[in-house]
């Protein structure tokens, strides 16, 4: 994922989490708000193990962001929150399970 696509600001990312519309899945929080842009922030719980722990699976993330099909097309600002049985996941099922989560934001 490239950095113009990264949501850095904390009020934009606060913005979108208190009032952004909310999607709950096994892997995932996820909350969205409709813009003008893509912008997506990655957020891991600090409970979640340490700093090395949770800067691997952000990247992760990011790694996997390029390749899902007309991600970059989808006209909002997303936070990601990563929840712990994501982690325990092989690649490909990471890759299909990102791409499900962000259809289900493209269709709403």
């Amino acid at each position: 994922m490239k950095k113009k696509y990264s949501l850095k600001s904390k009020t934009l990312f606060n913005k979108v989490l208190n009032k952004g519309i909310k999607i709950k899945s096994k892997y995932f929080f996820i909350s969205y708000k409709q813009s003008n842009n893509f912008l997506l922030g990655i957020s891991i719980p600090k409970k979640l193990g340490n700093a090395v722990f949770r800067n691997y699976h952000k990247r992760v993330i990011k790694n996997i962001i390029p390749n899902i099909k007309n991600i970059y097309k989808i006209k909002a600002h997303i936070v990601l929150i990563f929840k712990e049985p994501f982690a325990n996941l092989p690649m490909d099922l990471k890759i299909k399970i990102l791409n499900e989560e962000f259809k289900k934001i493209n269709n709403e």
